[in-house]
């Protein structure tokens, strides 16, 4: 009888299976933001990427959409006088991007032919104004910032998987809709995990007990799900 891991090794399989085509790689990123099937427009691609001289067919389309439907990777709802609408589920690419991220930590136990460094890009965003924030290290756009000078005591930043948290996560499934809350004490800042959430919080690996709120220093590190922030004063 097949364990746990080698279902999710099974799944993984099909799901990059599912993802393994240009055409369906070109969809995701038309439906970034909710479309009807009908504003889905990508040309024709090759399984090299190439595109071809013209548009794919709405059924086309449509045959795409529903494999990435049944998969999780785009969610379907209702757009009122336009019908159904499409639109990528960030979560469960986050998701996917986790799990293929644990492959790449499987350690090799023989030595391996030397590669040649690849060039990276410089950070980008713009240098952030001194002050206290929370710098996002690990996790959909890397490097945002969430400001806290404007903090007031007694009311407390909610990081969560909702949308309008003060520091939302909401790429991230593994996340609880409320699942910490920082708030300010005299000049300084605490943490402390929300009482309705699903996993633990942490600050450098030490996870945090309900009701106990962990004061912040210059450089804590901060695990949520799978989402890493770094506290910063300087």
């Amino acid at each position: 009888m097949p364990d746990d891991s080698e279902e999710t090794h099974e799944e993984l399989a099909t799901t990059l299976a599912a993802l393994a085509n240009a055409t369906r790689l070109a969809i995701l990123k038309a439906v970034v933001v909710p479309r009807p099937l009908h504003l889905i427009r990508v040309r024709t691609l090759s399984e090299r990427g190439v595109e071809g001289p013209r548009l794919a067919s709405r059924q086309a389309v449509k045959e795409h959409l529903d494999r990435l439907v049944q998969h999780g990777i785009v969610h379907t709802r209702e757009g009122g006088q336009e019908g159904v609408e499409y639109v990528v589920n960030h979560r469960r690419l986050f998701q996917i991007s986790e799990e293929v991220r644990d492959l790449a930590s499987v350690r090799m136990s023989a030595d391996v032919v030397e590669e040649p460094t690849i060039p990276a890009a410089q950070p980008g965003g713009a240098r952030p104004e001194p002050g206290p924030r929370l710098l996002l290290v690990k996790g959909l756009r890397e490097g945002r910032t969430f400001e806290l000078g404007h903090v007031a005591p007694g009311e407390p930043l909610v990081l969560g998987r909702r949308d309008r948290s003060e520091v939302p996560l909401s790429y991230d499934p593994y996340v609880s809709s409320r699942h910490a809350l920082l708030a300010r004490q005299g000049e300084g800042f605490t943490l402390e995990v929300a009482p309705e959430a699903t996993n633990p919080a942490y600050v450098n690996l030490v996870a945090l007990q309900p009701g106990e709120p962990r004061p912040l220093r210059h450089g804590d590190v901060i695990h949520l799900g799978r989402s890493v922030l770094v506290f910063w004063e300087r």
